[in-house]
């Protein structure tokens, strides 16, 4: 095989927690194989679609200041806070009073949408308790089909974060019941917007999960939120919504979610509503990215730390691109809203744009802070994804071919540097005008940003901890020889407890024998002390289960829960039903999700 690489380093979670480590000399031996000959599929997905990707956090592109910066460097805009309820609340000055039309407005015409997503705050002014869902959904439909002029947004999140602010004063303290109500209001709006033939373009989704720590209290946290939402609201969604945040987002303790926790979040989800709905529900992650806490106010090094945490996170959502509706790296336009005597004229901290002269805004320049480097570091990367591997799963890579320019991105997840040996069965023939990107996160400098030219594929390269490498080269090898497709197979067993000794059984249909790759993809939540390394078994016979995960081990947690990837034989794969079985030595935590992933190549090959 031939095979190039991408290496997202990995973020230090709340920076001021996890420092650089004392022995961040040491050095790793990682290999990345790329066969751009072999044309790679996520199910039926090849071609990397960046609208899904590369977007900030706006929908003002009439500034032209933000327009240009769209344009230069092929970013989209992504999502805004207005709609329905803000809009009426703005006309009865009433929770639940909606400026309903008197006279039927028989408006049919279906209405163009443009690619962002719409949200609320949630607060008072958008629902409260005791308002009635039904009466909510109604007015949605009829605002953006009656009420809108032009397009639409494509996506509709109807509250931005709601179940954190569930217990808050203006919900009068009614907790898991005011969660309960706000997804009844999320499934009615998309009921009545799905019923509305105006809007059969719109989508909807929720519930913009900011705290998902799934595994809490023995993963009651999971059951009163995303898995009951889901259950009330999940069939009248278009895609479920989640924020990743490496660091602390709104409550909860430090820690990472970039590597085998963001993983296992976005496991548990598709693996549930598969369950619940007989399908798996598309994701659409609305927020994104690293949060810093070592200042107050704004400071130019801790806004852009936040850029490692893209890149980690971004590799998670890159092999998802076939179940992704929209992602979001939370990095906002100008937030003008922000520079004012109240906050000491001083940028927002998610900004992309900083103001020469903060005190009269109406007359300043604009610059680009150091966030502009997570897009240069990405633009112009397209195309259709080739056969790709990395023996170390905190080396995280992606390849892309467009015609006959050809992307290999590298990025690491782990605290210490890695050699990474590339590897190419053509011995990188018909590879040239090599060209490295690289995006170095230094705590303590900021964000150092590099191009170079090579005279030929390097046989390898350095990467050090939160550095992302993209390599660029123009390729002579047009054609394909052969393809691989990624699927992945869900079973209806899932969130098991764990006793000593006894076996926990998952079965899965439809498989297919072949040639190519395959792995289980185990989602456990277990104490630190306990066990990671259970005896697995694929349809009877024994695999070997790696020590290694992606990202790193989680101690800043109360529990582990990750994603732990086994590869095994492909050979092991029967025609149909397979069964896998998990015992662990000792009592306590859950197998959450096991989730077998193929990787089938067309044509067979040879190892």
């Amino acid at each position: 095989m031939n095979n190039i690489i991408l290496t997202a380093l990995s973020v230090c979670l709340s920076f001021s927690v996890f420092p650089l480590s004392s022995s961040e000399n040491k050095t790793y031996n990682t290999t990345v194989t790329v066969d751009y000959a072999t044309q790679r599929y996520l199910n039926d997905v090849s071609a990397l679609d960046r609208g899904k990707y590369f977007n900030i956090h706006t929908s003002k592109d009439s500034d032209p200041d933000v327009r240009k910066f769209l344009a230069d460097y092929g970013v989209g805009i992504g999502r805004s806070f207005w709609g329905p309820f803000s809009y009426s609340y703005g006309k009865t000055k009433k929770v639940g009073e909606y400026p309903f039309s008197e006279k039927p407005l028989n408006y049919t015409d279906l209405k163009e949408t443009k690619r962002y997503v719409a949200t609320e705050h949630a607060n008072a002014r958008t629902i409260q308790w005791g308002i009635d869902p039904v009466k909510a959904g109604a007015w949605a439909a009829e605002y953006y089909s009656k009420h809108v002029k032009g397009a639409v947004p494509e996506f509709f999140e109807p509250i931005n974060e709601p179940f954190v602010h569930a217990r808050d004063k203006c919900f009068n303290m009614h907790g898991q019941e005011m969660r309960m109500l706000m997804a009844d209001f999320y499934a009615q709006t998309g009921k009545h917007i799905h019923a509305e033939p105006s809007l059969k373009k719109m989508k909807i989704i929720g519930y913009a999960a900011a705290y998902p720590a799934m595994e809490l209290r023995d993963f009651d946290h999971w059951n009163n939120t995303m898995k009951m939402f889901i259950d009330r609201a999940g069939e009248y969604m278009d895609g479920l919504s989640v924020h990743l945040y490496d660091g602390i987002n709104i409550v909860g303790k430090s820690s990472r979610r970039s590597g085998s926790n963001s993983e296992a979040i976005l496991d548990l989800m598709e693996n549930y509503s598969f369950i619940r709905l007989g399908k798996v529900l598309p994701l659409a992650v609305t927020e994104y990215g690293g949060i810093d806490n070592t200042s107050k106010g704004y400071h130019p090094i801790a806004s852009v730390r936040t850029v490692a945490s893209f890149n980690h996170i971004l590799f998670n959502l890159l092999e998802r691109e076939d179940k992704m509706l929209i992602s979001i790296p939370f990095v906002s336009d100008k937030a003008e809203w922000h520079i004012t005597k109240q906050y000491n004229f001083e940028p927002y901290g998610a900004a992309l744009f900083v103001a020469n002269n903060p005190y009269d805004l109406k007359n300043t320049a604009w610059k680009l802070n150091d966030k502009k480097y997570f897009f240069k570091l990405w633009k112009d990367v397209k195309g259709e994804r080739v056969d790709i591997v990395s023996d170390n799963p905190d080396i995280q890579v992606a390849a892309f071919k467009d015609d006959d320019r050809l992307y290999i991105a590298i990025d690491n997840l782990d605290d210490y540097t890695h050699k990474v040996n590339l590897k190419n069965v053509l011995n990188w023939k018909g590879v040239d005008n090599v060209s490295v990107r690289s995006l170095k996160m230094i705590f303590d400098k900021g964000i150092v940003y590099d191009e170079k030219t090579l005279n030929s594929m390097p046989q390898s390269i350095d990467i050090i901890k939160d550095e992302t490498i993209i390599l660029c080269a123009d390729i002579s090898r047009k054609k394909y020889s052969n393809r691989i497709v990624r699927t992945k197979y869900y079973s209806n067993t899932y969130l098991q407890p764990v006793e000593a000794g006894k076996p926990i059984v998952f079965d899965f249909d439809g498989l297919k024998p072949g040639t190519g790759r395959a792995v289980l993809r185990m989602s456990i939540g277990r104490k630190h002390e306990m066990s990671k390394k259970p005896e697995i078994m694929v349809n009877g016979k024994k695999v070997d289960m790696p020590d290694n995960w992606r990202g790193y081990d989680q101690t800043g947690r109360d529990d582990f829960f990750g994603m732990i990837e086994i590869p095994f034989d492909y050979r092991l794969i029967r025609k149909g039903k397979n069964s896998v079985s998990v015992t662990f030595p000792d009592n306590g935590g859950r197998v959450a999700t096991m989730i077998l992933q193929t990787e089938r190549y067309d044509k067979k090959v040879r190892k």
